[in-house]
């Protein structure tokens, strides 16, 4: 007789079965770990902010804007560049602790990271003359540039539209710059071809800028455009020019709305009450490993424009309507 015990014939059915269900649910318990194990912190964006009030005024204002998004805004001022133990230390502290990236808000604290730090990619906002900077990321360069920015310009073709919009009948305009803002003129004269607008070009800097008046008198432009190039304006070159304006009833665009309160004809100009949302836009981005590489230079996306209407009786050049709706900043209309 056979002694030997058959199993059942379900065991082996039922068995096999099992041993999948376990393993499936062991599986799933490796797969899908406890809530939050593997939660990574929000990425860290360090703002450095330049000695401007603007730069720390903006740069507050995009910390704000960065907490209500998925990161962590960090915010640092940069120390003087005399103060080298203190520029040492932010360093430092960078190395230890990398953040994810480092937001710059102006021209000397992003020179300051391109130069100083490396293995963080760096992106800046509110740098004037943008074209002109060595740190604008070219394509021969991968060391000590930015991924990408903002500049405090508007687009050329955008700054000589706010000009056509105010002054229609614009042909000639001659634009002030010096050797470090002479590929920001050089777009400028390319957009206006566009435009039917003659840009003349017209060396300047403070030291010799009565001829640079001079030069301005053989140009005879319709107006006369000016960027924000300190090699070329101080406060003395500022009141000469608004002055040689006013004498001879040309328009003087300027680029900021205290040279338009000081006297200039009008102006349009980045509006630093809406950058802020535009560079968080750009840091998130940054961060999207499916948004693909930045533009190495964004324009400012929103304009402010400023007019001031006494200079605008001085010189004979009246206002457009379509320039003064909307939000516009007038200066001179006080009884």
């Amino acid at each position: 007789m056979n002694m030997t015990r058959r199993k059942p014939a379900c065991a082996g059915v039922l068995i096999a079965p099992l041993g999948a269900l376990v393993w499936a649910v062991l599986g799933a318990a490796q797969a899908f770990p406890a809530q939050g194990a593997f939660t990574a912190a929000p990425p860290r964006i360090m703002i450095v902010a330049g000695p401007l009030e603007i730069h720390r005024t903006v740069a507050e204002q995009i910390a704000a804007e960065l907490r209500r998004r998925p990161v962590t805004p960090e915010l640092a001022h940069l120390p003087p560049p005399d103060h080298r133990e203190e520029l040492d230390a932010l360093v430092r502290s960078i190395a230890q602790d990398p953040p994810a990236v480092i937001l710059t808000v102006g021209d000397q604290a992003t020179e300051w990271a391109c130069v100083r730090v490396r293995g963080v990619p760096i992106v800046f906002t509110l740098v004037a003359n943008a074209l002109d900077e060595s740190y604008v990321r070219v394509e021969s360069r991968t060391e000590g540039v930015a991924a990408g920015g903002i500049a405090a310009d508007l687009a050329p073709r955008t700054l000589l539209e706010e000009v056509r919009a105010c002054l229609p009948s614009l042909r000639r305009a001659a634009l002030l710059h010096s050797s470090s803002s002479l590929r920001t003129a050089e777009s400028i004269r390319e957009a206006g071809k566009a435009l039917d607008i003659d840009v003349v070009l017209v060396p300047a800097e403070q030291k010799r800028f009565l001829d640079a008046l001079t030069q301005l008198e053989n140009t005879a432009p319709d107006a006369v455009l000016m960027i924000p190039d300190p090699q070329v304006y101080d406060g003395a070159a500022i009141r000469s020019l608004l002055t040689w304006g006013a004498r001879r009833s040309t328009p003087i665009w300027g680029f900021s709305a205290n040279v338009v309160k000081a006297g200039a004809y009008a102006g349009a100009f980045f509006d630093d009450r809406r950058i802020a949302a535009q560079t968080a836009d750009l840091v998130l981005r940054m961060l999207d490993p499916n948004a693909g590489p930045l533009s190495p230079l964004d324009y400012a996306a929103c304009v402010r424009r400023a007019v001031n209407l006494h200079t605008s009786g001085i010189v004979g050049k009246r206002v457009t309507d379509a320039f003064l709706s909307g939000d516009v900043l007038k200066y001179g209309d006080e009884p």
